[in-house]
């Protein structure tokens, strides 16, 4: 209900305009005094009264009543005038005030919520969107308010207030880390502190409320500026969580907070183990074991998963020991087992006990604190230095104690030492180190007597001593003295030393005469004669002086006593000088051998008068083993030279004898190396220096050698012995009684063609290295060539085509051989024979129609290398005169010319087939030949030895697939297989077989073809070798076979025709064997060569092939993180259809040393090149 009030007259005080609104007896008015209205304005004033039914507590329905108009608050003293109101727009508003829930919807627009209108009371309600949100600067949250769609009534909202609260939570801090700090004493006291910042914001109603723990006490509350805001706070007390920094005291800065809280140990101690239990006790000694003994509150809840620490201080503030325990359930602690020992010093210890309720600093809120202390005490022992004293009344008296720590033996330091005397004089020991306490004594008061000295020792932490006439002193008369003489005395040995001694008054300086006692600290014979007027005469005797012959200074004591004079003591200086004394040697210098024995002769004699000095001692130094025997005139010393080197030694020979000077002489012996004579056999003859003898090409000669030590008198094992021809060695190996044998072949990379001069060289250490020197022949094989099918001549016919063949064997054997180039020549033309195996070689010859008569055909045959001699061979060829009819004579021009025609084609013909088709089937013959011990290599799987007439298995080496296999299985099968295969044949029959054979060593090697692989065996005298291997044998392999047996059994001889079944003695010599005869090395690991300098010459020379560089290439690039690779592996890398090109690529480049393994290293260059 309101209106408009307009005022234009004068103010009166006690009147007043008004409005009411009156609801049944309830009535709700305003008014304004007319003084306070502007008099004369001409403005109206708005006056109104609003009347809320709910406050009120009105019921309804009811009448309602309007009024408007003026009050006079006291009518007796209006004045009487006239005033004027006037009213205008007078209105009058009914509204009723929402009562309900849900009436309104805010939606929080940024996470896409809605939140329901909660009703508080009529009209009024609240909408709490309790998000928390973070912004970094100003913006804009949007709330949405709507009506909830589900009230169809029309409802006006008039005012929206909007109430944010913004909170911080941070964790209190000390030192600007996380946490709180307590100290310990009988309370726990914290303190923490916490930076309020609520800037940038302007909150309004700011309050801190804080997280305390219950049994915290908070004793102070300073803010920002240092003022105690306590008081102000509110939950400060024990039992509250939570204390409160309210609005009003709250302010921004830096507060800081103190605190005190339970201390959660009740009790703690130290307990001492009495025999039976451990009682507490503060002090403790040496050897004592005792605990630390805690009690806790029991208030304590939870116990469990808690720590309590133990620290024990030494005396000094140092850690003696430090321990922890997480507690369970019981609230009695202890931390046992210390025992006080030499590392525990006297003193009194601190002990620390703290308990936590967390082990983390954040969480950490209970605290428990005890501090205690115990004492350890040492026992002590005190004792006198000198306890007796006998002076003369004015002596100097020096008296000292020892005063040690009794438990750990040490000298107790800075102790408090005093002293009494029983005639009166006491007082304080000073202190000289080591425990040794001091007092000097004033005796120039004391008369003659006896006179003790008690003693009492404290010290802080030791045991007390009280020591009663713990030293005593007798006062005498007048003491002795003695004159000696001051300068020392010369004597020589085995001879006397005489002087003189006075015995006077020490105060008075005269002569005592009479008897006094006389004695010398003298260990040889000694004589004191007396003189009767305080005169001595001492006689000392040098006899056997001085022991270490040279001159010796002997200190020697005399002593003298007399009755009531007491005693006394002087020195003596003697100077005993030795006898000079020779060494002689029947030799100065000696030449000897290793392992001989030298006898010498030396004596030792007196210089003067060269008088033989008898039981002297005699000792010899030198680096080897010496004896020596005592003889009438001298020693006799055997000096062996066993186990020494060739060098030269200086023996130090030392003769002594007490009282004679020691003598030296020294003997130079001068080591040389034992002469070694050689015996050499050829074929098991024995030869001399300088033999010569002729061998052909592939001969194998077995030489034996045996060293003779020529001072020793016995044939040497263990020495190294080599066979050398130029560049080529080979290692003998030992044999039986001291032989040592090696096998050599007769081959091209050996030996050259003529005389070779060779030597056997001999090696072994402390031996002279030996040679023997002889000279083998070596002749080339002869061609044999025998024409099959004709004599010396061949009959043929003009124009007639005839096949002439010739086998070519080597001279005097069946032996053929291939790969020949023969070569023929005649009248009509010239051109080569060709081969068609097994020593055999063809020729087609075409003889021209119009020729006729005798014809020498001569042939020239020859084999590349020097192993065959080239010779030449001829054989007559007879054309017959044909019988012929008469033929016109156009019929022969014809016949003529189409012969020339034909001669012209065959010509051209023949060059093709004679000339350069022979030279690629040489050349790739030649390729074949270089590259075939690779392809020989790989194709062997293993090899044994076995003994032909037992079949006893005597070597074995498997290769591969046959690793695994039993090799007495393979030597087994091999010997049923000769027996069956011999038992089957009459001896006859088998001999006339082995004698068909073309070659030797055929005679005795046959091969055999099973279906996964292949065995060559051959047979020599008392052996059998066998090859396993995957393929058929090439001729190659089967010679190599044939050569390593021979060698085989002439290494082993005697062993294998009187085999036992011991294999020890071949294994090494045959592993030699099978790599320089079979080359299985070449299957072994090989690596790129160490020597950069000779790598770096060959690969940048310009010499090497496009293969030999593709190899280098291909073993730089896929090999080079590894330090090895296998022949076989590098083949295949290669990427070259023609494998047989990149093999003789590695062949070439083995030989150029560009790669090798350990096993070629240790070959020399020719068995290197050997069947290259």
């Amino acid at each position: 209900y309101k209106y408009d009030v307009l005022f234009p007259g004068t103010s009166s005080s006690d009147i007043s305009a008004f409005i009411s609104i009156i609801i049944g007896d309830i009535e709700k008015n305003t008014s304004i005094i007319f003084s306070n209205l502007v008099e004369g304005s001409v403005n109206w004033i708005p006056m109104s009264v609003t009347y809320d039914m709910s406050d009120a507590g009105q019921q309804l329905p009811e009448n309602v009543t309007l009024r408007a108009g003026v009050i006079v608050d006291n009518a007796t003293v209006t004045p009487f005038r006239d005033q004027l109101l006037y009213l205008d727009d007078i209105q009058f508003t009914v509204w009723t005030n929402a009562n309900q829930e849900n009436l309104i919807i805010a939606e929080d627009v940024e996470f896409n919520s809605e939140y329901s209108y909660q009703n508080i009371t009529y009209g009024k309600g609240k909408t709490f969107i309790d998000v928390e949100r973070s912004r970094t600067g100003l913006s804009v949250i949007k709330f949405p308010i709507s009506k909830n769609d589900t009230f169809t009534e029309e409802l006006k909202v008039y005012n929206i207030t909007i109430t944010s609260e913004a909170v911080k939570i941070f964790n209190s801090t000390i030192n600007l880390q996380d946490g709180s700090l307590y100290t310990s004493n009988t309370n726990i006291n914290w303190q923490t502190e916490c930076f309020i910042d609520i800037l940038p914001y302007t909150y309004l109603n700011n309050w801190a409320e804080i997280n305390k723990p219950c049994d915290w006490n908070i004793t102070s509350v300073l803010d920002g500026y240092d003022q105690d805001r306590i008081s102000g706070c509110s939950g400060t007390d024990l039992g509250s969580t939570k204390f409160i920094i309210p609005d009003g005291v709250f302010n921004q800065g830096l507060w800081k907070i103190e605190a005190t809280s339970w201390n959660y140990i009740s009790d703690g101690n130290i307990g001492v183990w009495n025999g039976s239990k451990f009682v507490s006790q503060s002090t403790l000694t040496y050897n004592d074991r005792f605990q630390v003994n805690v009690t806790l509150n029991n208030t304590i809840s939870p116990l469990e998963n808690t720590q309590i620490n133990c620290t024990i201080k030494y005396p000094n503030g140092t850690i003696f020991w430090y321990g922890n325990q997480e507690l369970q359930s019981s609230y009695n602690v202890k931390f046992t087992n210390f025992t006080v020992g030499s590392n525990m010093s006297v003193g009194e210890y601190q002990v620390i006990v703290e308990w936590t309720n967390n082990n983390t600093y954040l969480t950490r809120d209970q605290v428990g604190f005890a501090e205690f202390g115990f004492k350890v005490w040492h026992h002590t022992n005190l004792t006198a230095v000198d306890s007796y004293f006998e002076l003369v009344a004015g002596d100097p008296l020096l008296i000292k104690v020892r005063f040690l720590d009794d438990d750990i033996n040490e000298a107790v330091h800075f102790a408090s030492v005093k002293y009494n005397s029983t005639f009166g004089a006491s007082g304080s020991m000073g202190y000289l180190g080591s425990g040794i306490y001091f007092i000097d004594i004033d005796t120039s008061s004391l008369g003659l007597g006896d006179y003790y000295f008690s003693f009492n020792s404290t010290l802080d932490f030791y045991e007390n001593q009280t020591a009663i006439d713990l030293i005593y002193l007798k006062i005498s008369t007048q003491p002795l003295a003695l004159e000696v003489p001051y300068a020392a005395i010369n004597a020589m040995a085995n001879s006397y030393a005489i002087c003189q001694i006075n015995v006077t008054g020490a105060i008075s300086g005269a002569l005592i005469p009479g008897d006094a006692n006389i004695t010398t600290d003298w260990d040889n014979p000694y004589q004191v004669t007396n003189d009767t007027f305080g005169t001595f005469t001492l006689n000392f005797s040098t006899n056997d002086l001085p022991t270490q012959g040279v001159f010796e200074s002997f200190t020697i004591t005399i002593f003298a006593n007399k009755t009531d004079y007491g005693a006394t003591n002087g020195f003596i200086t003697l100077i005993v000088n030795p006898i000079q004394t020779n060494a002689d040697a029947n030799i100065s210098i000696v030449n000897a051998y290793l392992n001989e024995v030298i006898d010498l002769k030396v004596n030792y004699t007196i210089e003067d008068s060269n008088e033989l000095i008898s039981g002297a001692i005699c000792s010899v130094e030198w680096q080897g083993t010496s004896n020596t025997v005592s003889v009438a005139d001298g020693f006799i010393i055997s000096l062996d030279t066993k186990d020494l080197s060739i060098d030269h030694y200086i023996a130090l020979i030392k003769l002594e004898h007490a009282g004679y000077a020691n003598a030296f002489k020294s003997i130079t012996i001068l080591i040389s190396e034992q002469n070694v004579n050689l015996i050499v056999a050829i074929n098991f003859h024995e030869v001399g220096e300088n033999f010569l003898d002729d061998y052909f090409y592939n001969e194998v000669i077995t030489l034996s050698c045996r060293a003779y030590a020529t001072l020793e008198e016995t044939y040497l094992s263990g020495c190294t012995i080599t066979f050398i021809n130029e560049q080529y060695e080979q290692c003998f190996v030992m044999c039986d009684n001291s032989w040592f044998n090696t096998s050599i072949p007769i081959l091209t990379s050996i030996f050259s063609l003529g005389i070779n001069h060779v030597y056997i060289k001999f090696q072994q250490d402390n031996y002279t290295t030996t040679t023997f020197s002889f000279q083998i022949l070596v002749k080339q094989i002869e061609f044999d060539v025998q024409p099959i099918d004709f004599q010396d001549s061949i009959e043929v016919n003009p124009g007639e085509k005839i096949q002439i063949r010739i086998n070519v064997t080597e001279d005097g054997t069946t032996n053929f051989i291939e790969n020949v180039t023969i070569s023929y020549y005649w009248d009509f033309g010239q051109g080569y024979f060709e081969e068609i195996g097994e020593g055999i070689y063809e020729l087609e010859l075409v003889i021209p129609e119009n020729i006729r008569g005798n014809y020498k055909i001569t042939l020239m045959i020859l084999k590349e290398g020097t192993v065959y001699k080239t010779i030449q061979s001829s054989f007559l060829l007879i054309i017959k005169e044909p019988e012929e009819p008469e033929f016109p004579v156009y019929i022969i021009w014809i016949i003529i010319l189409i012969s020339v025609a034909i001669i012209s084609i065959l010509a051209i013909l023949s060059l093709r087939a004679y000339v350069f088709l022979p030279k690629k089937k040489k050349r790739d013959l030649d390729l074949q030949q270089r590259i075939q011990v690779f392809k020989d290599v790989w194709n062997i799987q293993g090899f044994l030895v076995t003994h032909k007439e037992s079949g006893l298995l005597i070597y074995n080496k498997f290769i591969n697939i046959f690793k695994n296999q039993n090799e007495m299985i393979i030597s087994g099968f091999m010997q049923a297989i000769s027996i069956f295969s011999e038992s089957l044949i009459d001896g006859e029959t088998l001999e006339k077989k082995k004698n068909d054979a073309q070659d030797k060593y055929l005679k005795n090697l046959f091969e055999l073809d099973f279906k996964y692989f292949h065995l060559l065996v051959y047979e020599y005298k008392a052996i059998r070798a066998i090859l396993i291997m995957k393929e058929r044998s090439s001729e190659r392999l089967r010679k190599q076979l044939y050569l390593l047996t021979v060698a085989i059994y002439e290494q082993f001889p005697e062993q294998l025709e009187h085999f036992d079944g011991s294999l020890s003695p071949f294994e090494d010599g045959i592993n030699v064997l099978l790599n320089q005869f079979l080359f299985l090395y070449y299957d072994e690991p090989f690596s790129l060569t160490n020597n950069e300098l000779h790598f770096s010459k060959i690969k940048n020379s310009g010499n090497l092939t496009a293969m030999e560089t593709r190899i280098i290439n291909v073993i730089l690039s896929e090999f080079k993180s590894e330090k090895y690779f296998r022949l076989i592996t590098l083949v295949g890398s290669v990427h070259e259809e023609n494998k047989d090109l990149v093999l003789d690529g590695i062949r070439s480049l083995i030989k150029r040393k560009m790669f090798g393994n350990p096993y070629l290293n240790n070959l020399s260059p020719k068995i290197n090149n050997s069947f290259k």
